[in-house]
């Protein structure tokens, strides 16, 4: 098991994270902020062998091959493959592993039980990233998810994942003024097993950065983001493709990448299925949440969080 501890009471994001259990005496990740190269600790197996992050093109709804995580122009072998055109998109797969979430007194705490060992029966422990994707009240798991790399392309009414686009939000900072439920039928329109980006998913991969990273600020542990629009070069997917699992700069007119997924914030805003607020659902004043689809934007069969949203 290897776990986090936080401290709301110390201010210094990486101060406040402590190694438990087994992730003690591990050397977490580091970016040079001048060059973006990343130093991978003690982290490197861990994240390709354990928790997967493994970029890929996937091609009829099944892995076609596996990606140099060094040059996505290359699978792992070596050979050229092409990542520029619909038909396919390039993704990162994530291996199942059960997590754990508990709070005590102002602090903090984040398991992650690496074995592959089933917590089901264990108290706290979930695996709501894997839930399947179809009306998953019986709680079915998939053995891995996939996260596309790139922001969204659109084309022919459809969401892609692919190099060298311009992807579907930049220049006005949303989904071009699409509505909600567009966003989802462009998502969910290439067939069964695919959805728009959920809460859960996003959640998972921020507690592995903040796992790997020890630090609970991820644009000081990676880098700040690509936020100007006036850099044109930045707009396209695949500028990082040749750049690693992770990279990032001090500087705001550069993307940033972890686990593989470039441009996992800045430059953009994302919507994601699984949470709604009142800006979405004005059905409330508050936020609900749903663990697994069908999705709307009514709620319907949502919970709901007793808690407000902010704004950022």
């Amino acid at each position: 098991i290897l776990g986090i501890r936080i401290d709301q009471d110390v201010a210094d994001s990486s101060a406040s994270v402590e190694y438990i259990d087994d992730a003690i005496g591990l050397t977490p990740i580091s970016i040079n902020k001048n060059n973006g190269v990343c130093n991978y600790g003690d982290w490197g197996e861990i994240i390709t062998e354990v928790f997967g992050a493994r970029p890929c093109i996937i091609k009829n709804n099944a892995v076609n091959r596996y990606l140099n995580p060094d040059n996505y122009a290359q699978d792992i072998d070596g050979n050229a493959v092409t990542i520029t055109t619909t038909g396919i998109d390039v993704m990162v797969e994530f291996t199942k592993c059960w997590y754990r979430y508990r709070s005590e007194s102002n602090n903090r705490y984040l398991y992650f039980e690496v074995t592959k060992k089933d917590m089901s029966g264990e108290p706290g422990w979930v695996c709501t990233a894997f839930q399947a994707e179809v009306n998953n009240a019986s709680n079915q798991y998939r053995n891995q998810f996939y996260y596309g790399v790139y922001p969204s392309y659109l084309y022919n009414n459809k969401f892609y994942s692919i190099s060298g686009r311009s992807p579907e939000g930049y220049g006005n900072e949303s989904y071009s003024g699409l509505k909600w439920n567009t966003v989802r039928y462009y998502c969910t329109s290439k067939g069964s097993g695919w959805q728009m980006e959920t809460i859960f998913k996003r959640m998972y991969i921020i507690g592995l950065l903040m796992l790997v990273t020890k630090n609970r600020n991820s644009q000081l542990s990676v880098g700040n983001g690509f936020f100007p629009k006036q850099y044109v070069e930045e707009q396209r997917t695949g500028t990082l493709d040749k750049n690693g699992l992770f990279y990032g700069r001090s500087s705001v007119d550069r993307a940033v990448k972890c686990f593989g997924i470039e441009n996992m914030w800045g430059g953009i805003q994302y919507g994601c299925d699984g949470i709604l607020g009142p800006a979405i659902s004005a059905s409330s004043t508050y936020i609900k949440y749903k663990m697994y689809p069908a999705y709307d934007t009514r709620g319907t069969g949502y919970s709901l969080l007793n808690v407000s949203p902010h704004t950022v």
